[in-house]
């Protein structure tokens, strides 16, 4: 089959959704399908060497990239920028995407990574446009998410990416979610008979067998220290002011370091926040093939949620911390589906979502007992295997688009 995968986020771009439609393309072509890609031009989270590439944006509009067509098209205020500016871009991105797709033909399947959820739009249009079935894979629940954390708050506006989602929804032919929590809730939303299914976000385990990095705790002066790491965006939703008030709490172990990589719009307020700290180490975005390596020099992973995100959103950054065999700590609220793979998995501790003090006490849990920091990395590396496993979450998809090939 010929596949269009429609996503905001491709490499070289940094960030969990730019694997994860990588591979998804790159796994489609190994069973045999013929993947084209449209996406936005690489803005966001590059290697130097990478926006040295990208620097010419005519050359770079149409390339094959590892056996895989990819359709670039501008894109500016979607990352990095406030929500009113992100709001407008992702309503103009459908029209931009559509155009950019005059060049396409003969698609038989289109892929949505949703968010953005507006490029659902385009999929739909495109979907009349070549008769052809249309698979939406929902991530993060929007605009409910957005709504939970107040930074969607206009009237008119909520109505319009309502309309937007039950227009998406409606109009695919099948919907795919990570995890059983979001799941449900769009069997509670949608009452259309439209078929939805749990392909959980995989993880190359492989990819996470590599020995540490020496130069995080070389070059940041992380030696013997006991370290909790978080790498990814620093935005309003992560509540990451909860994880320097819990470094505050813990003042007084020296031994104990928080590394946090990356950047966002919250950046340089949580840089002003950790004034004054010896134990919270900022550092800019490391590519994704260094990330597995600084992963494996880190101690314990961090997943922090604003608590008002009621949503069952499982953050990627999860998968990584249990293929690395690292524990992690989890400040989500109790609606999340991070708190059942904790649980089921025996490879996280939840502490209460937007609580440095009862993050600080399950942080020194695990800095005195590394029996059981040892355990849960083991069992999280073991729970990854049996669940979140590459291969059978693309044989999902291949098993999918052969249903939609024989009623289309």
């Amino acid at each position: 089959m010929n596949v269009l995968v429609i996503t905001d986020a491709y490499p070289p771009e940094i960030r969990s959704a730019a694997v994860l439609m990588s591979e998804l393309a790159t796994g489609l072509r190994d069973l045999g399908h013929s993947v084209s890609v449209l996406t936005c031009y690489p803005e966001y989270n590059l290697t130097p060497q990478a926006r040295e590439r990208f620097a010419d944006r005519a050359a770079n509009f149409d390339l094959t990239e590892d056996g895989v067509r990819v359709l670039r098209v501008p894109a500016k205020d979607i990352h990095n920028c406030g929500p009113i500016r992100r709001g407008i871009s992702f309503i103009k991105l459908p029209l931009i995407m559509t155009r950019a797709a005059k060049t396409l033909k003969g698609i038989d399947a289109i892929i949505h990574y949703s968010p953005p959820l507006t490029l659902g739009v385009a999929a739909v249009w495109l979907k009349k446009r070549f008769n052809c079935p249309y698979i939406m894979n929902v991530q993060d629940l929007f605009p409910q998410n957005a709504i939970d954390l107040g930074v969607l708050r206009n009237r008119p506006a909520i109505a319009l990416f309502r309309y937007v989602e039950s227009y998406c929804y409606r109009h695919a032919d099948w919907i795919t979610c990570h995890s059983p929590g979001n799941a449900e809730h769009l069997h509670q939303q949608i009452s259309n008979g439209q078929r939805i299914s749990v392909v959980h976000n995989w993880v190359q385990l492989s990819d996470y067998q590599v020995p540490p990095s020496p130069v995080p705790r070389e070059a940041l002066g992380l030696a013997d220290k006991f370290v909790l790491f978080f790498a990814g965006v620093m935005g309003f939703a992560q509540d990451l002011g909860t994880v320097i008030e819990c470094a505050r709490c813990l003042q007084g172990h020296p031994d104990i370091a928080f590394l946090l990589v990356g950047d966002g719009v919250e950046k340089d307020k949580l840089t002003a926040q950790a004034q004054g700290l010896d134990n919270v180490y900022f550092h800019p975005f490391i590519s994704a093939a260094d990330y597995p390596s600084w992963l494996s020099s880190a101690d314990v992973g961090l997943v922090t949620l604003q608590k008002t995100m009621k949503t069952p959103v499982v953050p990627s950054k999860i998968l990584g911390y249990m293929a690395a065999g690292k524990p992690w700590i989890a400040s989500v609220n109790p609606q999340s589906d991070a708190n059942l793979i904790a649980r089921q998995g025996q490879c996280g501790l939840l502490c209460r979502p937007s609580d440095p003090a009862d993050m600080a006490d399950v942080v020194l849990r695990l800095y005195r007992d590394r029996s059981l920091l040892d355990r849960l990395g083991q069992n999280g590396r073991r729970y990854c295997r049996q669940h979140f496993d590459k291969s059978h979450c693309l044989d999902q998809y291949q098993s999918i688009l052969s249903e939609l090939a024989s009623v289309n």
